[in-house]
């Protein structure tokens, strides 16, 4: 079976105490390969991003993640950011303006 999920809410995730970070990189790894649908990619900035298909999915990942995989070792969530992409969906026959900075861009 294939799913064609992507993922929508990201969160970072950060051990407590600072020398929980290899535990912490290798529970992410195993994370990965547990659940196919979770993206854990890490920031320039040096945070660990985890991504699921939707707030309900990442909370079971990270109660797993803390419970199963980390053995209960306390972890630092952040609030959860959710991707929002629009698009145009028709061509209307309206005119439309919109302003720019410099006032010069007609669409």
């Amino acid at each position: 079976m294939k799913f064609s999920v992507s993922p929508v809410v990201r969160r970072s995730v950060e051990p407590k105490r600072a020398q929980d970070l290899p535990k912490l990189a290798q529970a992410l790894r195993n994370l990965s390969k547990y659940d196919n649908l979770v993206q854990v990619t890490t920031s320039k900035s040096g945070e660990n991003i985890i991504a699921g298909a939707g707030e309900l999915h990442l909370e079971t990942v990270l109660h797993d993640l803390e419970h199963e995989f980390m053995k209960d070792v306390p972890i630092v969530v952040s609030d959860p950011v959710v991707s929002y992409c629009e698009s145009i969906a028709e061509e209307t026959k309206e005119v439309c303006l919109s302003k720019s900075r410099t006032k010069l861009t007609r669409a």
